[in-house]
């Protein structure tokens, strides 16, 4: 197996690439606005520092975690995807924000889970990912050797979130297929995608729930909610359509005269999260007083989301 290592200056021209592209995006968004309609309906490519920088490859996940756990000057975010060492975001405030409110608040609707930020889950033979935040119960058992979800064999969470600012709908959605495998006994994915910034300072922002309901593919989300300040465009709209999600399952700000989400308990701004899901494998199964589900009110994610640029 090729022996893993970066160089600084790979490191520091990709996290220089993905800053440009966000800055970059802002403005495509506001160059295409006023060409929405016109837009083909086959859809576009996504940009392929949407998909991420392929850094390396034939990496083994030993070798990539022995590597990734050792270095603790990343200024980027990388996954190990079937042996590619892959770049995909280039990690501002926003990405810790939005992901530490989700799980600040699972942890005030529940003080007995586990929240923890980036951390390791292998979802693969030669897969690897940190999502942006995690949930589990905390009396999960340990699972068998080598089952776990890292090289320490801790238990695998039930809910995961990421949080996408240069990586695009195609990536966070493919992941669904990696987080649902059948190493890993995780349940829930939230995906939260957050657009560049338009010239009237407002921001389009998607989130899109998948649950572990079987083994079939296509996995698609249950819920998609537009929450941001701004509509969603036209091609977001057309990525989710193109999946064979209905029009009327898109929901949200911009979506079927929603109101704008711009305060807490908006009903349109409620996604509920099964307790079933959320604590699947505790032995003490699910509070008595939390069988209703955690309800995540995605104003407070917006709400974080807006306090940085």
């Amino acid at each position: 197996m090729t022996k893993f290592r970066i160089k600084r200056e790979v490191l520091n021209s990709a996290e220089e690439r993905l800053l440009t592209f966000q800055q970059r995006e802002d403005t495509g968004v506001l160059a295409t606005e006023a060409e929405e309609e016109e837009v083909s309906e086959e859809e576009e490519e996504e940009n392929e520092l949407e998909s991420g920088i392929v850094i390396a490859r034939n990496i083994s996940l030993k070798n990539y975690l022995d590597y990734r756990n050792g270095e603790t000057r990343f200024t980027v975010d990388t996954r190990l995807l079937d042996g590619k060492v892959i770049i995909y975001e280039a990690p501002l405030s926003i990405h810790g924000a939005v992901a530490g409110e989700f799980t600040t608040r699972m942890r005030f609707w529940h003080n007995n889970l586990v929240a923890c930020g980036e951390r390791d889950v292998i979802i693969g033979v030669r897969s690897v990912s940190r999502p942006d935040g995690s949930i589990q119960p905390d009396d999960l058992p340990k699972p068998a050797p080598g089952r776990g979800c890292d090289l320490d064999d801790w238990p695998y969470p039930t809910v995961v979130i990421e949080v996408g600012v240069s990586e695009g709908l195609a990536s966070l959605h493919s992941l669904t297929s990696r987080y649902f495998s059948m190493r890993t006994t995780i349940r829930i994915y939230l995906a939260v995608k957050i657009f560049g910034r338009r010239r009237d300072v407002t921001r389009a922002m998607v989130a899109f729930l998948y649950q572990r309901l079987n083994q079939g593919l296509p996995i698609l989300p249950i819920v998609i909610k537009s929450f941001g300040t701004a509509p969603l465009h036209h091609n977001t709209v057309k990525f989710f359509r193109n999946r064979n999600i209905p029009d009327r399952a898109i929901t949200g700000f911009g979506r079927n005269a929603a109101p704008p989400c711009n305060g807490p308990n908006i009903p349109d701004y409620q996604i509920n999260i099964p307790a079933a899901e959320i604590f699947r494998g505790s032995p003490t199964g699910v509070p008595p007083n939390l069988v209703a589900g955690f309800n995540l009110d995605l104003y407070w994610l917006q709400r974080v989301a807006l306090l940085y640029n």
